[in-house]
């Protein structure tokens, strides 16, 4: 499990599609994958379809869903015991490379790059797998209770996320 001042990369961006997954839908609707995003603070990723950003809550708060993210070793690990799928079937923004348990890691912070450039994204709460991880496989959304889903986070300082950016801990 990775910890504060450790290392990854990013392995994968994804942006949603033109349309979400709907009752009735027989297979999951892959999302885009993208070679770079541009997080905007207290939002969410701003190539997102608009649907997808977050404005703030009533009270004016921001929201805690804004970016979801999981790790290659969490998805190696779902498709050991359910077979072969796309990363783009997951729902997950940014994958991370290697095994970052980000369930474990709440409250903590990524960030991506270095300097004045650097984005900040906070880890909020664990994702809530939907109905549609079955589509995927029949069991999964099970399977990714517990801590095996990744996380979701709120973007603290915006700016460009691109493949292989190297993501600290902290």
């Amino acid at each position: 499990t990775a910890s504060a001042g450790s290392m990854t990369t990013v392995a994968g961006l994804y942006l949603h599609g033109p349309r979400s997954s709907q009752p009735g839908d027989t297979e999951p609707t892959p999302m885009i994958a993208v070679p770079e995003v541009t997080a905007l603070a207290g939002k969410g990723l701003a190539d997102s379809p608009e649907r997808h950003l977050r404005a703030p809550l009533p009270d004016g708060r921001e929201h805690n869903r804004q970016v979801s993210l999981i790790d290659e070793g969490t998805l190696i690990r779902h498709r050991a015991r359910f077979g072969p799928f796309s990363d783009a079937v997951v729902k997950s923004q940014i994958v991370l490379s290697g095994s970052v348990n980000l369930s474990e890691l709440l409250g903590r912070e990524l960030v991506f790059g270095a300097g004045e450039e650097a984005v900040v994204l906070h880890l909020t709460i664990r994702r809530d797998p939907c109905e549609e991880m079955n589509l995927i496989a029949s069991g999964l959304r099970e399977a990714m209770r517990h801590g095996q889903q990744g996380a979701l986070a709120r973007v603290v300082r915006g700016g460009r996320i691109v493949l292989g950016q190297i993501v600290t801990i902290r």
